[in-house]
């Protein structure tokens, strides 16, 4: 099977990993300013496809305009390669990130909805079998953020894949040492299990739990069982809390020096 350099689809989809990449800062400043709950509805804002774009909604209506647009790129992506690439392996990785970003479209939804939305509420709450709303929110949040990374991943994948140098390096049959596709496997994984970790640490507030770098309350482990909590902090959270964000914060420390 003879594959051949197309350079409209290889533009086209850096032009798709950029917009993804610039849709995962707009993300970020969603959360970074607290806006995620500026705008009470879903998939319209306020519903309208051009509400007020002041405050809070401003960052909200803006991501999801931006995700709408990536949402077609993607599209229009997955049904190029599917026409027209030889390889099945980046043919299904574009039907991939199409069904990833429908995916993400609907957690996006449900994390807006799960608070504003009774039906969503009760539907979410019965399936998980869990009553914490806040939790089964968190839960939905972190995976948003990890999907969202992971969407970008496989469209910077499909953009190297379909360039002239990929191309040219497999055409030339230039085999990989298997030891070092093993080391490979394992820091992917490890990076995946970081982002994953950061997911929560971000989105449970645990960013800032210990106070200190690189040391962690003044020790190279904290002191799992005899922790500061002060009772009278500006935010007050119990002993178990408290330790949760502690155990977060640190293993994602220890992860990434790993």
């Amino acid at each position: 099977m003879k594959v051949t350099f197309d350079p409209k689809l290889h533009y086209f989809a850096i032009l798709t990993a950029v917009v993804s990449i610039i849709l995962i800062i707009a993300g970020a400043a969603v959360t970074s300013t607290g806006s995620g709950d500026a705008v009470p509805d879903w998939p319209l804002s306020y519903g309208s496809l051009a509400p007020p774009m002041i405050g809070g909604i401003l960052y909200e209506h803006s991501h999801r305009l931006i995700a709408g647009f990536t949402g077609v790129l993607i599209a229009i992506l997955a049904i190029w390669l599917w026409r027209k690439e030889k390889r099945n392996v980046v043919k299904w990785m574009g039907f991939t990130a199409l069904l990833a970003v429908v995916i993400q479209a609907t957690l996006g939804g449900l994390r807006v909805l799960i608070v504003s939305d009774a039906s969503v509420q009760d539907t979410v709450l019965s399936l998980t079998g869990n009553s914490n709303l806040g939790f089964s929110r968190l839960i939905i949040t972190a995976i948003h953020a990890v999907f969202a990374q992971t969407i970008v991943c496989l469209i910077v994948a499909i953009a190297v894949m379909t360039s002239r140098s990929w191309i040219d390096f497999k055409t030339n049959n230039v085999n990989v040492n298997s030891s070092i596709f093993t080391v490979n496997v394992i820091l992917l994984a490890a990076v995946f299990l970081q982002l994953v970790l950061g997911a929560f640490v971000r989105h449970t507030g645990a960013g800032l739990i210990i106070p200190d770098f690189p040391l962690s309350f003044g020790k190279i482990i904290p002191p799992f069982g005899d922790l500061p909590n002060n009772a009278n902090a500006p935010f007050p959270m119990s002993n178990n809390e408290f330790l949760a964000k502690v155990v977060l914060q640190f293993s994602h420390r220890v992860l990434g020096i790993i």
